[in-house]
Parts: structure tokens; sequence; C-alpha cells
């Protein structure tokens, strides 16, 4: 393994099992690209001319959570039992479109509650 633009190999692992046919890079960084390179060996020695794989590592996270949770909205348009949350969208969705909100709601007495609002994406809630 090396990053893109280095000229130096990284042996990663070494002695991977015939029978393996997958392994799992660790300690990447985001929005980095590097270059992959796995070669086969046997009793005769090793594979010549082996396929070099370029991979731009960018996993699909969970988005960040919605900022700045406040009551907002016209007071006059609301109901008696009723109001308006608003929130700031997440900073960042690292990389893939936010899909949803949910609202969790918890009442703490007659008189007070707590609302918490978490986004989704396809890979799960922040």
């Amino acid at each position: 393994m090396r990053t893109l633009g280095e000229l130096q190999w990284r042996v990663i692992s070494d002695g991977i099992p015939f029978i393996t046919t997958e392994f799992t890079a660790f300690d990447l960084t985001y929005g980095e690209t590097y270059e992959f390179q796995i070669e086969a060996f046997n009793d005769a020695g090793r594979a010549e001319g082996c396929d070099i794989y370029e991979v731009t590592f960018t996993p699909v996270l969970c988005p960040n959570q919605p900022k700045n949770l406040r009551a907002g909205g016209d007071p006059d348009s609301c109901g008696a039992n009723s109001f308006t949350l608003e929130w700031d969208r997440p900073a960042d969705n690292i990389g893939k479109p936010l899909r949803s909100y949910t609202i969790w709601y918890r009442d703490l007495c007659d008189d007070d509650s707590e609302f918490t609002v978490l986004a989704s994406n396809i890979r799960g809630e922040a």
C-alpha cells in the first residue's frame, strides 16, 4: 500500500493464508487516495506484473447532529396545545445527502418537555 504519489510501497500484511480473499486496511485518512497491490505466492515464487488498484477512502458515515434546536415560528399560528420546532442542518453530511430527521419527545413534567432532533442518511442516524 502507498498513498497516491508516494514512490515506496509499504507492506501492510504478509503471509495471508491462501484461503482468504479479503483484507481490511486500517488507519486510512478520509478523502486520501491509496494504491494497493496484491501479490500471490507459491513454491515457485511470486506472481509478476500484479495490477495496482487505486482507491479513494470515502466511507459512508452517519451525519452530524442538527444544531440549535429551538421553539420558533409564529406563536399566533399555533394552537393552544402546539408550537413549532426549528433547528439548523448538520454542518457536514459526511459525503451522503440527508434522508430524514427523527424528532424525539420526552415529557419531563406537567409544564416542561424535552425534544431531540436526529438526522439520518443511508448509513444511519446521528
